[in-house]
């Protein structure tokens, strides 16, 4: 399951978020979205858990809307995956396996 905010553009953002962090760890290439919204600033946060456990795997966010929303919710994505110092870094074979919560 993936948990979004309840705007029209959360399926969007949770679907590049995964697609992201598949790319970053040497998967297919993601495709940005597409939209004047998507340049709009926005801070987010990513939090991965996994799948069967709901254990947490990975949480990164932004408290300030500094770059455009699509940015954001990649660059946290990304961090959540291979940089919160509480766990270990996600590799490729795990992406599905994560729940994404934005």
């Amino acid at each position: 399951m993936t948990r979004v905010a309840a705007d029209g553009r959360g399926p969007i953002l949770a679907r590049w978020a995964r697609a992201q962090l598949r790319d970053a760890l040497g998967g297919a290439a993601a495709e940005r979205p597409v939209g004047a919204w998507c340049d709009e600033p926005g801070a987010s946060f990513v939090s991965l858990h996994w799948k069967d456990t709901g254990d947490l795997q990975g949480c990164i966010g932004t408290l300030e809307a500094v770059r455009g929303i699509v940015d954001d919710v990649a660059r946290n994505a990304v961090a959540a995956g291979t940089c919160d110092p509480r766990f270990p870094p996600c590799e490729l074979a795990d992406v599905d396996r994560l729940d994404i919560d934005l």
